[in-house]
């Protein structure tokens, strides 16, 4: 089954305080594609990185489900699994009421909403000790980053 993992981390960069977003998406028990990268504009709170991060998340997922339905005998009716550890951003994406505190987060991100209203992609919380793109967008202490990188699929050499 194709599942995705979404995150952020807020205003990580000391310089210009924009937020860092990351994705994973497995298939089976590995990686299939990743994605680290700063957002491009300042969020005001974490919901909002999260939301952005979620973003791009949907639609990755979305062109995974596209391009694996191209593939003889592989099923994708069934909407993408993405799991995201950001209650806040979870409410956003699946309640399409007006919230006054984000009012000002850019129309392209509001992408996720329909996504979820059309059954492309189905969101899920996920407990940030289990947020496998956390790998993605932050340091992380040896024994939390070895749990990860087995998450991903990735063996020890």
């Amino acid at each position: 089954m194709l599942t995705g993992y979404s995150d952020a981390d807020c205003a990580r960069d000391v310089d210009d305080r924009h937020s860092t977003s990351g994705y994973v998406f497995t298939l089976g028990e590995g990686a299939i594609s990743w994605y680290s990268g700063k957002q491009k504009g300042v969020s005001t709170s974490t919901t909002e990185a999260e939301y952005i991060a979620l973003s791009y998340a949907v639609k990755e997922g979305i062109f995974l489900r596209q391009l694996l339905s191209e593939f003889e005998g592989v099923n994708c009716e069934s909407p993408v699994l993405i799991q995201e550890d950001n209650q806040g951003a979870l409410a956003i994406s699946k309640n399409p009421v007006y919230y006054s505190k984000t009012k000002h987060i850019d129309v392209c991100y509001n992408f996720t909403r329909e996504a979820v209203l059309n059954g492309q992609v189905k969101l899920k919380y996920c407990p940030t000790r289990d947020m496998i793109a956390d790998i993605c967008t932050k340091p992380l202490p040896h024994e939390h980053f070895e749990k990860l990188r087995l998450g991903l699929g990735l063996a020890a050499m």
